[in-house]
């Protein structure tokens, strides 16, 4: 009866302390269940877990992959740092700690397809500078180069002039491919847009001309067509003498309109195209536009310059002076500070000596820069077969200046290639090869001596017999050794009769 007593206070004390535990583990579990959505609820007890599983999902609810995350004891946060094994190609949307709790089963995380890539422009351009067509490339973000396999719509019956890899940049949204065209490939127009000016002032609309789609410039026959359409020529306005060629600069050209003719003067000398470029200090061409000249013109100022690239401003405005004979003129501008922000494309050549090696590469570099840093030229040395077979780069300066567009870097063959140097073998002492001169014998054996037993040892040294005979050498060697001892007894004798 004791022993049944017994039993049944256990169990009453064990059901009191299970009535405690049960109310203090619920509101635990309620929040769990709403921050982590656990399957079901397998026993009223919660205890901690060690390993507590982690399941990527995406948005729409997919899972994407698993992986174990340690919680030490006690702890309550699982921090973004904890995750080693995110599935790849997928970053997690909410960075922030996870809580968790004894009744927490497993934890959700959201991610999203990781943003890998952009689309970069690329424009097939003809020398004239009109666009052909376009297309969207996708490349990697840190990517560098795009190369000839990038391109997947070249158009059809043009090649690219230069097929060399581009360099890129992150940050780079275009880039323009110079193609032209396969000879008998291509037949066909191209649209070239007509601008007319009164000095510095664009008048009237917009023409159009049709050109051979091969065409780099427009011919005076086919703008006299063209203005011979009524109305194409504004009212009050007549044709200056037109050019013999006008050069297509970005699918367009200009022509010069005059007020009416019957209020100048009857005769007008013939014009010529002059090229203007518009340069940066390193050499890099920012635009170009063709100026209308009349021949005997000797000096081109401001006001004929229409069409300075935005942004930029020309550093010496002074007239520059020009030749019937001129084709082309630089003019040198600066950026305006803040106004532009891009990129120049410098090409870097590598030289064995005076003697260039291995093919041109480029470097984009900021659009005001002067020049190329070694750390840019390093990131370019980087690239799988940027340096030619059997060459290593000299050692790099901080900086290489842009001369015209480019600068030049030394290469070295390689060092395996190279003759070892020979080592330097040290000598092994040897024996004088020569007999030692009286003269130094008599200064070692001097030393211990004054000067005035010196002076007696050079009398009875000028007294010695002279011979050119090498043989007497060590005889005479032991006289002169004897007279020194004979000078030094006598010495010290001297020295103590005082």
């Amino acid at each position: 009866m004791k022993k049944a007593t017994s039993k049944m206070k256990k169990i009453m004390t064990s059901a009191v302390a299970l009535s405690l535990v049960i109310p203090l583990c619920l509101p635990t579990m309620t929040i769990a269940a709403k921050e982590n959505e656990p399957t079901e609820e397998s026993s009223v007890l919660c205890y901690q877990k060690r390993n507590m599983p982690i399941i990527y999902v995406t948005e729409d609810g997919k899972k994407v992959g698993y992986e174990s995350v340690k919680v030490r004891k006690g702890r309550d946060v699982i921090e973004y740092e904890d995750l080693k094994n995110i599935p790849e190609g997928y970053e997690v949307i909410d960075q922030s700690d996870i809580h968790v709790n004894r009744c927490t089963k497993f934890v959700k995380i959201t991610v999203k397809e990781e943003v890998t890539s952009r689309l970069l422009r690329v424009n097939y351009v003809l020398a004239s500078g009109t666009i052909i067509s376009t297309e969207r490339v996708n490349v990697k973000y840190g990517t560098t180069q795009i190369t000839m396999d990038d391109l997947q719509r070249v158009p059809e019956g043009y090649a690219v002039v230069n097929t060399n890899p581009r360099n890129i940049l992150d940050t780079t949204k275009s880039v323009d491919i110079l193609v032209e065209a396969i000879p008998g490939d291509i037949e066909g127009t191209q649209t070239v847009i007509v601008k007319l000016y009164d000095g510095s002032e664009q008048v009237g609309t917009n023409l159009q001309v049709e050109v051979d789609i091969n065409a780099d410039y427009v011919t005076k026959a086919e703008l006299e067509k063209l203005f011979a359409i009524e109305g194409a020529i504004p009212e009050g306005y007549a044709l200056d003498d037109l050019a013999d060629a006008y050069y297509i600069n970005n699918g367009e050209v200009r022509v010069a309109l005059l007020l009416n003719a019957t209020e100048l003067e009857p005769s007008h000398p013939s014009q010529r195209a002059l090229r203007v470029n518009y340069v940066l200090a390193s050499g890099t061409i920012i635009s170009t536009e063709r100026v209308n000249v009349k021949y005997g013109t000797t000096q081109i100022t401001m006001d004929d310059l229409q069409r300075v690239p935005e942004g930029y401003a020309v550093v010496n405005t002074n007239p520059r002076n020009i030749l019937d004979t001129t084709k082309s003129v630089d003019i040198l501008v600066e950026a305006i500070p803040g106004d532009i922000e891009g990129t120049q494309t410098v090409i870097v050549k590598l030289y064995d000596g005076s003697e260039q090696v291995g093919t041109n590469l480029q470097v984009e570099v900021d659009i005001n820069a002067d020049y190329v840093t070694k750390a840019e030229l390093e990131k370019l040395f980087a690239i799988e077969g940027a340096i030619p077979e059997g060459y290593a780069l000299d050692d790099l300066a901080d900086a290489y200046y842009i001369n015209n567009g480019e600068v030049r870097v030394a290469l070295l063959l390689n060092a395996t290639e190279l003759e070892p140097a020979k080592p330097i073998i040290p000598l092994t002492p040897l024996e004088p090869a020569t007999p030692v001169k009286p003269e130094e014998e008599e200064k070692v054996e001097v030393d211990e001596t004054t000067k005035e037993d010196t002076d007696k040892a050079e009398i009875e040294d000028q007294k010695a017999p002279q011979t050119s005979d090498t043989s007497n050498v060590a005889l005479w060697m032991s006289l002169l050794a004897m007279a020194g001892v004979a000078t030094i007894a006598l010495t010290k004798k001297r020295e103590a009769t005082k």
